[in-house]
């Protein structure tokens, strides 16, 4: 049959819309103001209800909304007919309070899924003028080609009692979902040529009998099933089977047969082919599919969507060949368990949104050899129960990304072959704690982490993130970017959640540092390796924690409170440097003196091969920031503070067995040799009376110094 304007709309709906769209909330509605090829100026379509709207009664769909001071046509409801939006919620739908619809002349597109869940429709009415919908009766009927006046059902009222249904000869045709949510009719009669195309019977539960005796094609089984001539066209929604045996003598297995069937298992027979075919199983009670022989290469558009009872699937050919899962198929299984592909498979390709909300599925088989050229939008979106997914053999992300966001992903191991991570691919994985990236690994974009359930990130190669990237991560505490060959890194600004949160680089070619000003300040310390940041590091910090001796560099780059990691110090004629750290994250783990290892000994790293020169000591200290690897090197000789001599601000007058008199009153922090520290107070009294005998280190004001106590 001829499809002029289905032809026309299947052939263009990917390019129809512009780049340059707009949402905006008017009345009750909220419209996407749209360029479509091929118009003059924009338009608008209803792609949602304003936040706390629920339509009642009479729910008209306005002609024209204002919009920038001009009147813009509404054209169209809802997106679901276009390119990776099938299977998406309708903009209409579990409204039980509507009682009528009427559209306007304007109306051109309007998705196959509207209306569903809004049992008491009583009506359809549409506004003269239109050349795509029209009502005939209550009836709404869209057009197969206007400019051949042919028509075919779109919408049966749903709240409609008569219990029989004969479809107008004037009809060629009932679309999916014609009878959605209609709790009375039982009977329908057909005549002539009338098809029902796939996925008519979607959201009905009560039609259980067909009248053929006037249709050319089609007739009913012994099994109450309708079929064309070895053909099965379609179960009955309102007749239960507890199991419907898929005969070997079957030739073929329409679309959409299994369409919001009534049934609990499905016996598909060794001599037939399994078919998974467009709407297939859609809405249907399946528990089971028992693919006998060759179970199903070719998954089709929603071919399983909504399918709420289907607890696990065995797909694809046993032999080497590509499984296709395209769009929606598997969308909103929420039963589902495990999908079981064979080996051997050659490939994967996955379409948009495939196991979106399958919030059960825990387990997906895949050959390790199989290929998957891409990973599409949204396609594992609310797999809450899926705890890991192999990158192995994953060539690509489509950019506009959720692939897994919402999933229950716990670690995410990013492979070699992929360099950008998309917007929002991993957003709301509450489970999420650790993330492994790689050093080919460029741009993070917006979104990519937001509301994880990351505690820390290792920056490896990355170049950029977005601002939004890790946003509202309840439990990230760290960022560290470690040593890497990128030309340039650019650092981006979080708001960290918790207190106490940290900034560790290890890569002089960090840039931008001065970013984190723009949020929240009180919360976050950067830590840096380097002799000096090279830059403005700005002043959104608690604190900058700078090497040892470098803590006077840093504090003429930023007004943030400056701190030393460690304590340094050199003895050229011992061929000995003494490092001891002042905070407790922060470990020593080795010295190199001139390029030889050195060895602790008695509180000081030793290397006695080393050769040393008159002016210079190049050392190179290795340790850890919350486990996180920094390295800084040192070119010259630095004096150690001994037991008697001051430093800058600090003098101490006396110390008497651990009674310490500073000069003058300021906030000080006493720290043992490994970092911990033991008391803090403010004054210019420090009492240590009470501590055991040993080496301690005092910081007051920007000054740290050894005391024996």
């Amino acid at each position: 049959m001829k499809k002029t304007l289905l032809a026309f709309f299947a052939a263009a709906m990917s390019l129809f819309c512009a780049p340059h769209a707009s949402a905006v909330v008017i009345g009750d509605f909220d419209y996407s103001i749209t360029y479509f090829v091929g118009y003059d100026g924009p338009q608008a379509v209803v792609q949602g209800l304003r936040e706390g709207y629920n339509p009642t009664g009479a729910l008209v769909i306005p002609d024209y909304v204002e919009y920038e001071g001009e009147q813009v046509e509404v054209v169209g409801l809802g997106w679901f007919d276009f390119t990776q939006h099938e299977g998406d919620d309708p903009v209409i739908y579990n409204c039980e309070g509507i009682t009528s619809v009427t559209l306007p002349a304007s109306l051109r597109i309007l998705g196959s899924n509207e209306f569903v869940g809004c049992p008491n429709i009583k009506e359809y009415k549409v506004k003269a003028g239109s050349r795509h919908f029209k009502s005939m009766d209550g009836l709404l009927c869209k057009a197969v080609s206007y400019d051949e006046d042919r028509w075919e059902l779109f919408r049966y009222p749903s709240g409609r009692t008569d219990v029989s249904f004969a479809l107008p000869v004037s009809l060629e045709s009932i679309c999916m979902g014609a009878f959605a949510s209609n709790k009375y009719v039982r009977k329908l009669f057909l005549s002539g040529s009338q098809i029902l195309e796939p996925g008519w019977q979607y959201d009905n539960h009560t039609i259980e009998s067909i009248d053929c005796s006037s249709h050319n094609k089609y007739s009913i089984g012994d099994d109450g099933a309708v079929y064309y001539r070895k053909g099965l066209v379609a179960l009955l929604p309102g007749v239960e089977y507890d199991k419907f045996a898929v005969s070997g003598t079957l030739t073929s297995v329409s679309s959409g047969a299994f369409c919001s069937s009534n049934v609990k298992t499905i016996s598909w027979s060794d001599k037939l082919k399994g078919i998974a075919g467009k709407y297939m199983f859609m809405g249907s009670s399946v528990e089971t599919i028992n693919f006998k022989g060759e179970a199903p290469e070719v998954i089709g558009m929603m071919a399983f969507y909504d399918c709420r009872n289907l607890k696990s699937i065995r797909i694809g050919m046993e032999s080497d060949a590509t499984l296709t899962i395209y769009e929606s198929a598997f969308r909103g299984c929420e039963s589902l368990e495990s999908v079981e592909t064979p080996e051997g498979l050659k490939s994967i390709d996955f379409w948009h949104n495939a196991f979106n909300g399958c919030r059960s599925l825990s387990t997906f088989t895949i050959d390790p050899k199989a290929k998957i050229e891409e990973l599409p939008v949204k396609v594992f979106y609310g797999c809450e129960s899926l705890e890991s997914f192999s990158f192995v053999n994953v060539k690509g992300l489509n950019k506009q990304g959720y692939q897994f966001a919402g999933s229950g992903l716990t670690i995410v191991r990013w492979p070699t072959t992929l360099v950008d991570i998309p917007e929002g691919c991993f957003a709301d994985c509450k489970k999420l704690a650790k993330l492994e990236l790689k050093d080919n690994t460029e741009d993070i974009y917006s979104y990519a982490f937001a509301r994880s359930g990351l505690t820390a990130v290792s920056m490896r190669g990355t170049e950029w993130f977005a601002t939004t990237a890790f946003m509202d991560c309840p439990n990230l505490m760290r960022i560290y970017y470690p040593a890497n060959d990128r030309s340039v890194v650019t650092y981006t600004g979080i708001t960290f959640l918790p207190d106490n949160a940290q900034v560790i680089i290890n890569n002089p070619k960090v840039s931008d540092i001065r970013r984190q000003k723009d949020y929240r300040m009180d919360n976050v310390s950067l830590y840096m390796s380097m002799e000096t940041p090279g830059q403005d590091i700005g002043s959104g910090w608690q604190r900058v924690c700078a090497p040892g001796r470098y803590g006077s560099i840093y504090r003429g780059v930023t007004t943030s409170p400056v701190e030393e990691m460690y304590y340094y110090a050199t003895y050229p004629e011992e061929k000995a440097v003494e490092v001891t750290s002042l905070m407790p994250e922060v470990k020593i783990k080795g010295v190199t003196i001139e390029g030889v290892e050195a060895v602790l000994t008695d509180g000081k790293w030793v290397a006695e091969d080393a050769v040393i020169s008159d002016r210079n000591m190049n050392v190179t200290v290795s340790y850890t920031v919350s486990n996180n690897p920094m390295t800084t090197t040192y070119e010259y000789t630095y004096t150690g503070v001994n037991l008697t001599e001051s430093e800058t601000d600090i003098e101490i007058a006396a110390n008497e067995g651990g009674h310490i008199i500073l000069t003058g009153e300021t906030g000080w922090r006493v720290y043992t040799t490994s970092g911990l520290m033991l008391l803090s107070g403010h004054g210019d009294e420090i009492d240590l009376r009470a501590a055991t005998p040993g080496i301690y280190i005092i910081e007051a004001g920007t000054t740290r110094r050894k005391i024996r106590r």
